[in-house]
């Protein structure tokens, strides 16, 4: 083997690597990818009521090419509340890294959201 293909052997190497430490960390932190909170009245005001998310899908793919990666994050959360409620996604970014588009789906209507600078 020539000195540039072991190079580049390693470099693939590397980037599965890469690329399954960010899937396992992912997979990791899906628990505290979406936080929820409903809000619900009550005689004495208003009260916050903690509801755990259902989290019936996650996927995520990434895409590797020369020295960049395009990941898509693709969740499909439920409210198992009858109270309609808030809820919040997080996702960590490397610092040079930044969201290009973010849609949500609503009861079969899809919403755009303006991405803004970091």
């Amino acid at each position: 083997l020539s000195v540039h293909s072991i190079m580049h052997m390693n470099i693939l190497r590397s980037l599965n690597v890469c690329a399954l430490l960010l899937l396992l960390q992912a997979h990791l932190s899906t628990l505290d990818m979406v936080s929820y909170v409903t809000r619900s009245r009550s005689v004495a005001g208003d009260s916050h009521v903690k509801v755990k998310p259902i989290i019936r899908a996650l996927h995520i793919t990434s895409d590797i090419k020369y020295r960049y990666a395009t990941t898509l994050v693709s969740s499909r959360v439920v409210n198992p509340s009858d109270q309609a409620g808030e809820a919040v996604f997080y996702v960590t970014l490397p610092e040079s890294a930044f969201i290009s588009e973010f849609l949500m789906e609503v009861k079969d209507k899809v919403y755009k959201a303006y991405v803004k600078e970091k």
